[in-house]
């Protein structure tokens, strides 16, 4: 095992650099590039904290290799975080490749940071946010300008399809995609005043739920499929009635709890003493699977009412 002590050196020693890049080899391969098993970004000892944290499969080729045995190797030492993330994403999502997609070699569960200006590995073509530019598809004007420009200052749209990528990727693995459709890529809500992906339920033509994105924290309100017709919103209407949910502004949207229009990551909404933030995943899933629930069971009650 790798042994990281700062305290141990001589004080004439030029110090390690602040943050490192490094992987998890299986010593069973003599071949030790075929070897490698898992990249990571830390500091301190983080290289030797991996018994018991991140992806199943990951644990159990460690328990299976031995904690002990498992080879330890910082690739890269950087200065600053931003250069070690930049480092273990391409690591992860070109050179390697995750398991879980691509036919990768990685255990990793996760992509690396800043995923989305990475070539996602065996593939070749004409990519946007690295050979050109993504296309936002609507013109935004006028005062919601203002809002949508914060949106890209704070780089929604990419974090958005990290977040999105991430809950498809939960929902597959745990097989509660039967219900839940897979959620497209999000885009312009609202003509710019929202960033938001929209989920949709097996079986449902009235109802979605938004995931969508502020400059600072996630909304999810419930919204007519159909919003732009009075026939679709009148149907959201009847719906949310038969769920006893109160429809806003004239059957355009709907909050399955109260304690929804704080948003996810924004102060006003707590869940037992703590904020939820971007990246808890689980309150999402949460979130979804509670209205697809809900709509589930209203559509049983309605099919035994007849």
């Amino acid at each position: 095992m790798l042994i990281i002590d700062e305290a141990a050196r001589a004080p004439e020693d030029i110090q390690l650099r602040k943050y490192y890049v490094y992987i998890l080899i299986d010593p069973r391969e003599d071949d030790r590039w075929k070897g490698i098993f898992y990249v990571g970004k830390g500091q301190g000892d983080r290289l030797n904290a991996h018994d018991e944290d991140g992806s199943a499969a990951k644990n159990e080729l460690i328990a299976e290799i031995g904690n002990n045995k498992v080879i330890r190797r910082v690739v890269g030492s950087y200065s600053t975080e931003a250069e070690a993330y930049a480092v273990e994403s391409v690591l992860i999502d070109f050179v390697f490749g995750r398991s879980l997609v691509n036919d990768g070699k990685l255990t990793n569960i996760q992509a690396g940071h800043n995923h989305r200006y990475v070539r996602p590995r065996g593939n070749y073509e004409e990519l946007e946010n690295l050979d050109i530019a993504r296309r936002i598809g609507e013109r935004v004007t006028g005062f919601i300008s203002k809002i949508f420009n914060k949106l890209l200052e704070n780089d929604i749209p990419a974090l958005a399809d990290d977040v999105i990528d991430q809950l498809n990727l939960i929902m597959a693995n745990n097989q509660i995609n039967g219900v839940i459709l897979p959620i497209k890529r999000p885009g312009i809500r609202e003509h710019g005043r929202f960033w938001g992906a929209d989920v949709h339920f097996a079986n449902e033509t009235n109802v979605i739920l938004r995931i969508q994105f502020t400059a600072k924290s996630i909304q999810t309100p419930m919204r007519a499929i159909d919003e732009n017709t009075r026939i679709g919103r009148q149907n959201f209407t009847m719906q949310m009635v038969g769920l006893n949910i109160k429809p806003m502004n004239d059957g355009h949207y709907a909050w399955f709890r109260e304690g929804w229009k704080g948003g996810v990551g924004s102060l006003p909404y707590q869940r037992e003493g703590k904020t939820l933030y971007f990246s808890e995943y689980d309150a999402l899933i949460k979130r979804i699977t509670d209205v697809a629930d809900a709509l589930q069971n209203s559509r049983i009650q309605l099919i035994n009412a007849t």
